[in-house]
């Protein structure tokens, strides 16, 4: 992956951001409605990246990853931020697929992913009881504590984001 990779923070410049996301493996480039962007990173077994980005009438930048899971959407205020973050995030995923546990892994973040689905549309569209509400409450919280015990367990990966 390049380290070369140059934008200004001048306006947005759709060739330049291209260009750039081009140079850090991009495979796919679609302009999609407007000013949003589809851009697909292959990655080893089948796997891809796919982000998804919009530029608003004030220039703000907004990114969303669609696969392998999805992603909360990032704002950015340069394409110099919005490129650094999609090369930070292609080079931990490049590194993440050396693990025996990057399918696992995948699974189960789109587990959760679907979790957060049901639960919305569980919870506009039915009438809860309060008792179930606490329970689903105390079992998510177990699961985030457990997630805390796991990652102080857990060696800490360095990726060299140079």
């Amino acid at each position: 992956m390049p380290n070369n990779v140059r934008l200004d923070n001048a306006a947005f410049d759709g060739m330049a951001t291209e260009m750039a996301l081009r140079q850090l493996g991009g495979a796919d480039i679609k302009k999609m409605v407007g000013q949003q962007y589809q851009i697909d990173f292959p990655l080893k077994d089948g796997y891809k990246l796919r982000y998804v980005y919009t530029i608003n009438t004030n220039n703000a930048l907004f990114l969303q990853r669609l696969l392998p899971y999805p992603m909360r959407p990032e704002k950015f205020a340069t394409q110099k931020e919005l490129i650094k973050y999609i090369k930070d995030d292609v080079l931990q995923f490049t590194n993440a697929q050396n693990s025996k546990n990057f399918s696992l892994f995948v699974d189960t973040l789109n587990k959760m992913h679907e979790l957060a689905f049901r639960a919305e549309d569980t919870f506009l569209n039915f009438n809860v009881d309060a008792a179930k509400v606490k329970n689903v409450f105390d079992t998510l919280s177990g699961l985030l504590s457990g997630m805390e015990n796991t990652r102080s367990e857990a060696e800490k990966i360095e990726v060299s984001k140079e």
